[in-house]
């Protein structure tokens, strides 16, 4: 009985694998069939964000932000944007905070709700981490932690692992120009999974579409 159950799950992984594997190679063809992005194109055109070569994504840090981006990949991933999301809560930055572990100063963005919640955000090469929360005035986030996934290297349909956390995203929205609007991802901590996300290009989060929609998700 046992043995029978390890080989379900066996199954059921290499299952899960070769649909995720069917996915990405889709996607590859669908965009590499594209013509490339011509310089008059939105710095969101896909074949502007996708090496055809690598086979991997680079998603620009203001997708989590909300703010305007002129397609500079390497331009620091500190940007300045505030905006407040469907779910009213506000993103302001650049700011400057003293750590209070190390009282350095540091850059960072600022989140705000209107129940008093202050949670500061930074990024680095593998994307945008939660580096402090009022909620545990005493504890800083340490570094290298992913709660949005920006810069190089993203697939989709493959898990990327950050600092006790991990991201995998599961659908890519491209709009009529096949620029794109929206990617939606799931997100990990200490290897359980946590929550679904769905950020848009100019807008920062938005509801996960019903049709994919996870329970609990809102």
């Amino acid at each position: 009985m046992r043995k029978y159950i390890a080989l379900s799950i066996i199954s059921l992984f290499l299952i899960s694998c070769t649909q995720d594997k069917q996915q990405m190679l889709q996607f590859h063809q669908q965009v590499c069939a594209l013509p490339d992005a011509t310089k008059s194109a939105s710095p969101w055109h896909i074949r502007h964000l996708y090496d055809c070569d690598q086979g991997n994504l680079f998603l620009p840090y203001q997708l989590w932000s909300g703010a305007p981006w002129n397609g500079d990949k390497d331009a620091n991933c500190m940007h300045e944007a505030d905006i407040t999301n469907y779910r009213n809560r506000r993103f302001q930055g650049p700011i400057e905070w003293k750590n209070i572990s190390t009282g350095k100063i540091e850059t960072t963005w600022r989140e705000s709700r209107d129940s008093g919640v202050v949670r500061l955000f930074k990024c680095h090469s593998k994307g945008i981490g939660r580096h402090y929360d009022n909620r545990k005035p005493n504890y800083v986030y340490w570094d290298y932690r992913c709660a949005f996934p920006a810069g190089y290297g993203w697939e989709l349909g493959k898990k990327r692992h950050c600092l006790k956390t991990t991201i995998e995203i599961t659908h890519i929205r491209l709009d009529a120009d096949d620029n794109l609007d929206s990617i939606t991802y799931d997100w990990w901590i200490n290897d359980k999974y946590n929550h679904q996300f769905t950020y848009q290009a100019n807008a920062s989060r938005v509801p996960t579409p019903e049709d994919i929609r996870r329970p609990g998700t809102k």
